[in-house]
């Protein structure tokens, strides 16, 4: 029982930023297994739309969060995009977390993974919420998990743009 993370528009100009987390179970992974999921960079337009058609028509434990650029743009006066990010990740988990995950796995934004993590933690024993968290870079290229959730918050930025 795993929540996989990630986010979309986290650098351009234009848009909100996408962050989207998705609770699977082993049965779960079969099916996803067969969709042939990559990081939502390595796939087209057309076959991402249709992989993100596929996700949510079967798997109903996902949860997508909006973060409008002009609340990023107010945020960034008192803190960085990291801690943004570090803030939103733990708001997705939060809405996510009632399904008991044994790991969360997040494409880590920090460069370093740790520290990423750790930031995520301080944010959730706010709530008294410890679970165990893998924070990887290009989690979303590793994981099929946080590649489902990669493509989940692509296609939903590339729907509002």
């Amino acid at each position: 029982m795993i929540i996989g993370i990630d986010e979309a528009g986290k650098g351009p100009v234009i848009g909100s930023m996408f962050i989207a987390g998705i609770f699977v179970t082993s049965k779960d992974i079969l099916y996803l297994k067969t969709l042939n999921i990559k990081d939502s960079k390595k796939l087209s337009c057309k076959k991402r739309e249709y992989i993100y058609e596929k996700i949510v028509s079967k798997i109903k434990s996902y949860y997508i969060l909006e973060v409008k650029a002009c609340i990023i743009d107010e945020l960034r006066k008192i803190m960085n995009m990291n801690q943004i990010i570090n803030i939103c990740y733990s708001k997705v988990i939060l809405n996510l977390y009632h399904f008991n995950p044994n790991i969360i796995i997040v494409d880590a934004c920090d460069v370093l993974e740790n520290r990423f993590k750790n930031n995520i933690l301080k944010y959730l024993k706010k709530k008294n919420i410890n679970p165990f968290i893998v924070s990887k870079h290009n989690a979303d290229d590793r994981y099929l998990i946080v590649s489902t959730a990669s493509i989940l918050a692509k296609v939903s930025r590339d729907k509002m743009i």
